[in-house]
């Protein structure tokens, strides 16, 4: 288990243990420089970007839509899955109670 500093509650997102922080930042800091350099690069040669066609745009937006629709789905099993669970341990918890009511109403 992971234990937080209360007094120093927005070091957490520095912590390598636990944290999805460091993995997404290997992922996006060397993506990041690429692009930058291909810039850098494509404005000093004075290079063109080349024209988009239609086919390039249908095939994008087929990528976005299919990668839209995942996403939604998956966040909304994600979501119905914590709600599930938050149920669940309501119920513990109240059958917990009505345990320890019923152990208290009878040893008196």
């Amino acid at each position: 288990m992971i234990e937080y500093d209360p007094h120093h509650s927005w070091r957490f997102l520095c912590l390598c243990s636990g944290s999805s922080i460091p993995p997404a930042l290997a992922w996006a800091l060397p993506c990041t420089v690429i692009s930058i350099l291909l810039k850098i690069v494509f404005k000093y040669l004075d290079v063109d970007a080349p024209e988009i066609s239609d086919m390039d745009k249908t095939v994008w937006n087929i990528f976005c839509g299919t990668l839209g629709f995942l996403l939604v789905f998956r966040s909304g099993h994600a979501y119905s899955r914590f709600w599930d669970g938050a149920a669940l341990l309501m119920t513990v918890r109240g059958d917990w109670v009505n345990s320890l009511s019923s152990i208290l109403a009878f040893s008196t």
